[in-house]
């Protein structure tokens, strides 16, 4: 039949997105039009996929990019579909990950031969999570929180109305602070100076990042058990 496609030319196969590409730039909302919405375009299940460290929706470290406001609106809307039973279980799996990621045996081995100050094992566990450095001053990424290291005070930058206004359970600011919590025990333990002089071997940078990765996750654990079935 004279102009028919098949459902994959057309976009209407699920799995798979339109080759078509009527204009020099993509139209009709076709594969590649940046308007297409990214349902149809396809996800990328892989290292960089669609929902992972590669997402920039993603919660690594709990840092968020400065979003425009459509795409803010969507990503808002999804997220407060979830329960907060969901939202703190997806916490609690990303929490893994990064906490495994600072643990990694091959990075410290390479961190140990190549003789890597932490700054360089730090950008290391960051790719292996998102796949490539990110300048999170240009992006505008901002932490909630993190640790003093010269009066090992803990520095808040979101308020708890910003977490909710985040989509975020209170409980997930709780966990927060208990990983912020493990840093600062470690660093009064230690007094600042020899804090900050510790925490530039990679090994011992990677110990205490795990340590408090851990204490976060068993406040979000104790409360999935306590909260949700």
């Amino acid at each position: 039949m004279g102009n028919s496609y098949t459902p994959e030319e057309l976009g209407l196969d699920p799995w798979s997105a339109s080759p078509r590409t009527p204009g020099p730039m993509g139209t009709n909302n076709d594969a590649g039009d940046p308007d297409t919405p990214s349902w149809f375009v396809g996800d990328t299940p892989g290292p960089l996929g669609h929902g992972d460290h590669a997402d920039p929706n993603g919660k690594m470290c709990r840092m968020k990019p400065i979003r425009g406001a459509i795409e803010g609106y969507v990503a808002d809307a999804q997220n407060k579909r979830k329960s907060d039973c969901d939202k703190v279980r997806d916490e609690l799996q990303e929490t893994y990950r990064i906490r495994d990621a600072f643990a990694d045996v091959t990075l410290l081995r390479q961190a140990k031969e190549q003789n890597w100050t932490t700054t360089e094992f730090d950008a290391k566990v960051k790719e292996k999570l998102i796949g490539k450095p990110i300048d999170k001053k240009a992006a505008g990424y901002v932490s909630p929180m993190g640790i003093n290291p010269e009066n090992c005070r803990i520095q808040e930058n979101w308020s708890i109305e910003k977490y909710r206004s985040e989509g975020l359970p209170d409980i997930i600011r709780t966990a927060d602070l208990a990983h912020e919590s493990a840093h600062r025990a470690s660093c009064t333990k230690l007094r600042s100076m020899e804090y900050n002089a510790a925490m530039s071997f990679p090994d011992k940078f990677s110990k205490d990042e795990v340590k408090a990765y851990n204490a976060k996750i068993e406040v979000l654990v104790n409360w999935l058990r306590a909260n949700c079935i």
